[in-house]
């Protein structure tokens, strides 16, 4: 057991990594190695983000965003802020290629699926099924939760607009997504 950093509490012992709960479930987000002053402002947006306190958590990760771990809690928190256009550019530059419209292969899993997500809640479905098809994850449970969220919405499309959707991947205009729980992983790589 790394001795730098050891979080206990009644139910977990948690090396180098912040507990939350969320919903009862219970998610270890890493943070920077070795603890840091910097990990533990990482922790603490991560919490903040966790209770809906959005702008304190963007404050606490203002002179840190050059780090990738800082930008997707950004990320996470516009979205559900729901300013999914300034959290698609974020993620554009955490999984993108440079000058490229697919994900890097190396980019860590919750990145592309935070990612994903963004364009799913900024209005282009068609590129978040694009990304989704690059992920070999299929199993994910965030990739099953925003597939289920794109099923239910194809399911309330009127007939038309299901075959423009199915054959073109032509997206209705005015037919927003939604999802039925928070949006994003806030964990790190």
């Amino acid at each position: 057991m790394n001795n730098n950093y050891t979080k206990k509490s009644s139910t977990t012992t948690t090396t180098n990594n912040a507990t939350n709960t969320t919903n009862g479930a219970t998610r270890v987000v890493a943070v920077p190695q070795p603890f840091t002053r910097e990990a533990a402002i990482l922790q603490r947006a991560v919490v903040l983000a966790e209770s809906a306190k959005y702008d304190a958590a963007l404050a606490q990760l203002r002179d840190h965003l050059h780090q990738p771990a800082f930008r997707n809690v950004q990320g996470v928190c516009l979205m559900r802020m729901g300013r999914s256009e300034q959290a698609i550019r974020v993620f554009r530059g955490l999984v993108l290629e440079p000058g490229c419209t697919w994900t890097k292969p190396n980019a860590p899993l919750a990145y592309r699926i935070n990612f994903a997500t963004a364009l799913l809640l900024g209005g282009l479905p068609a590129g978040c099924m694009e990304t989704l098809s690059e992920i070999r994850a299929d199993h994910d449970p965030h990739i099953l939760r925003l597939r289920g969220a794109i099923k239910n919405w194809e399911d309330r499309l009127s007939c038309w607009q299901r075959l423009n959707w199915r054959f073109g991947r032509i997206a209705p205009a005015n037919r927003p997504i939604a999802l039925d729980y928070p949006a994003g992983d806030l964990g790190s790589a």
